[in-house]
């Protein structure tokens, strides 16, 4: 009965500004609404209501009577909450001087509502503001149409914000693949959602970047990336041999070719297969190449056994740390001359019991802890380690043992 009470004091025109004041306080929702639309509340209080009730002072009849004594309270208002625009509600005259204000934030501002009629959306499209043009583009309320249009702003920033915000539009894609601006036809070429016909004509075009950006796209088609395979510049051969999407014969291409960058590239590509790896293990002369392929878990047996030669100490220790190397190649390299090489056998988990006893005897103390601490290294073997010269070891040993 107390809320119905207030309710109707609220509602009542005659209720003096210092009781609506109080009333303003109420924790009571509709209250508060009511204190917001009734004439009598004073200017201050309605100050205090718009953040929470923008809809309903500026639905307040008194408001007319307000802008004539103080023509500058809607933009008083505005500074109190500028987020009221994202209110659904909102009278249009409220809208509309937004929309013409003089000021560049208010007309940002005001692109947050989403029920802007027609007429204004139209009036943004030739804002002088560059900014409001760009936050236009953004604002997924406005029809396509009007968006089309500013395909041909002047603003390379606008253009490259429909590419952002817009990518998902095909007319617009189509439209700004022919786009005087590199910049703007290179992040077409990127977009993950162009499609095949407009990539197959930025794969054409004469300025390189806009290639290397079709190259490097994930969702380029294999016909498309197999036509850039030959493209003249190694750049773009290079987004190729990186790019996971490409065909396994594509890079089984791109692996006879003579720019280490491209090799690598082949070399580290997922969708390698192991017969063209295996040629890269065999024919590439570069360390870093065979860095990467001694560390690939694709990589065949046969195709480490050819690196387990590697005249490099650094390859053959990757080597003896894969996951595919088979036990042949391991008590190979269990009897290499380096001993980091050695260590990286003890290390390995695959490695056999008598390469592992062979390995506790080793000259180099390291060599001699990676065999207790390897898993596979039976007790016996650490139990005959306690008794080490080494102090270090043998200590290290016992600790294993009684842990």
């Amino acid at each position: 009965m107390q809320m119905n009470a207030a309710l109707e004091e609220a509602q009542d025109p005659s209720t003096t500004a210092e009781r609506l004041q109080q009333l303003a306080m109420s924790k009571d929702k509709k209250v508060c609404a009511a204190v917001a639309q009734n004439p009598n509340t004073a200017p201050e209080t309605l100050y205090e209501l718009f953040t929470n009730y923008p809809v309903e002072v500026l639905n307040n009849s008194i408001l007319d009577f307000l802008l004539l004594e103080n023509p500058n309270y809607l933009y008083e208002l505005y500074t109190i909450y500028p987020l009221a625009f994202s209110f659904h509600d909102l009278p249009l005259f409220y809208i509309e001087w937004a929309v013409n204000h003089e000021l560049e934030h208010v007309r940002l501002a005001v692109l947050d509502n989403k029920s802007i009629p027609i007429k204004y959306l139209e009036k943004f499209i030739d804002d002088d503001s560059v900014k409001v043009r760009c936050k236009l583009t953004q604002s997924l309320h406005v029809p396509e149409e009007l968006i089309i249009r500013l395909t041909q702003d002047k603003s390379e920033e606008v253009r490259l914000h429909l590419t952002k915000y817009r990518r998902e539009s095909s007319i617009i894609t189509k439209i700004l693949a022919d786009d005087i601006s590199t910049e703007v036809r290179a992040a077409i070429a990127r977009n993950w959602v162009t499609e095949a016909p407009v990539l197959e004509k930025l794969a054409k075009d004469k300025v390189l970047s806009v290639r290397i950006r079709v190259a490097a796209n994930r969702t380029t088609p294999k016909y498309i990336l197999e036509l850039l395979a030959k493209d003249e510049s190694s750049d773009v051969r290079y987004e190729v041999a990186n790019n996971d999407s490409t065909a396994t014969e594509i890079l089984e291409q791109l692996a006879k070719e003579d720019k280490v960058k491209i090799r690598a590239a082949v070399a580290k590509n997922n969708s390698t297969s192991k017969a063209t790896l295996e040629f890269l293990a065999k024919n590439c002369y570069h360390i870093s190449i065979r860095r990467l392929l001694a560390q690939s878990s694709k990589l065949s047996s046969d195709a480490l056994g050819y690196l387990a030669k590697d005249t490099h100490d650094e390859i053959r220790v990757l080597v003896a740390s894969n996951i595919n190397i088979s036990i042949n190649i391991l008590k190979q390299l269990s009897e290499d001359k380096a001993g980091r090489v050695r260590l990286a056998v003890a290390q390995n988990t695959k490695t056999p019991i008598n390469c592992l006893q062979k390995l506790m005897h080793d000259q180099h103390e390291e060599v001699r802890i990676a065999v207790i601490n390897n898993f596979s290294t039976p007790v016996n073997f650490i139990k005959s380690l306690t008794k080490d010269g080494n102090k270090k070891i043998s200590v290290l040993a016992k600790n294993k043992i009684n842990n």
